[in-house]
């Protein structure tokens, strides 16, 4: 259902007959600007069901005023996950990719995955910190580091493979 879809947002910029261009999706026809509107929508939900999954765990793990939790740690992630929607819905659409002559694709993504992975660290770290608070556990620190290792493998993985896969399928 979706390949004719992807196959009508292939467009040419470059000509003046296409300054507004028709997207047709079963028997409506949108134009880019409410194209682009729908995608901001998919991103507010995307934040949205990201800070109420993120209060949830607040209100299920802390032993302290759950409520407050709830709405603090909800309230804290609502621009993350508005920032994991934009990465999710808007970005692949609008962000071209740069390739510099000398470098290879290979060190490209390679680069893409190291620099998003130290993202990634920073939050695992902080997130875990937090849940370590609001618990009031004390785990091992060789436990934190291992995960934290863990993380970093995974997480250099999976945006090596996505920034593999995005230049493979275009």
């Amino acid at each position: 259902m979706l390949e004719p879809y992807r196959q009508q947002l292939v467009v040419d910029y470059t000509s003046a007959s296409n300054v507004w261009f028709p997207i047709r999706i079963a028997n409506y026809t949108y134009d880019r600007s409410t194209h682009m509107a729908l995608r901001w929508l998919s991103v507010a939900v995307v934040g949205l069901a990201t800070a109420s999954a993120t209060a949830l765990l607040a209100w299920l793990v802390s032993p302290v005023s759950p409520g407050v939790a709830a709405v603090v740690f909800g309230f804290t992630a609502l621009p993350f996950g508005a920032m994991l929607g934009w990465i999710l819905i808007v970005a692949p659409v609008t962000a071209d990719q740069t390739y510099t002559s000398g470098d290879s694709v290979e060190s490209h993504w390679t680069t893409a995955a190291s620099s998003g992975t130290a993202t990634d660290l920073v939050t695992v770290v902080g997130l875990t910190l937090a849940v370590v608070a609001i618990t009031r556990v004390d785990p091992p620190a060789t436990l934190l580091l291992t995960g934290l290792l863990l993380a970093a493998f995974a997480s250099f993985t999976a945006r090596y493979a996505f920034a593999r896969y995005r230049a493979l399928s275009e």
